[in-house]
């Protein structure tokens, strides 16, 4: 966990049974929680990489749905071989898969619901 954001699980719902999520906030002036939700949903609604759903995104959080196979953001995951070329193997599918929907680089932002890169737009 970094500096600048927090994730708390929590349970939603008005009963005992709700469903798990998290809720992912800044917690400094770098915080990005809320390019990080937008990006995550962008990810999950128009690639094959797996994310959780984001059900929720605000100027300075997003709510998540809970993996339960996630790893523990206390950063004691070791990132060995295996992971990291699993990790590259995720990111090259992913650049090729939003390459087609994205217009630029730089922080993405909405436009007409394509994310673009604040000089293209």
């Amino acid at each position: 966990m970094n500096s600048y954001m927090t994730c708390h699980p929590i349970t939603c719902g008005r009963s005992t049974d709700g469903e798990r999520a998290v809720l992912k906030f800044d917690t400094g002036p770098a915080g990005s929680a809320h390019t990080e939700g937008i990006v995550t949903r962008f990810v999950g609604n128009h690639t094959p990489v797996p994310v959780p759903r984001v059900r929720r995104v605000g100027d300075d959080w997003y709510l998540a749905d809970w993996n339960p196979n996630a790893p523990a953001p206390d950063g004691s995951h070791a990132a060995d071989e295996s992971w990291t070329r699993a990790a590259g193997r995720a990111l090259a599918r992913l650049h090729t898969d939003s390459a087609p929907r994205a217009d630029g680089y730089g922080v993405p932002e909405r436009n007409d619901g394509r994310l673009v890169a604040p000089q293209d737009t």
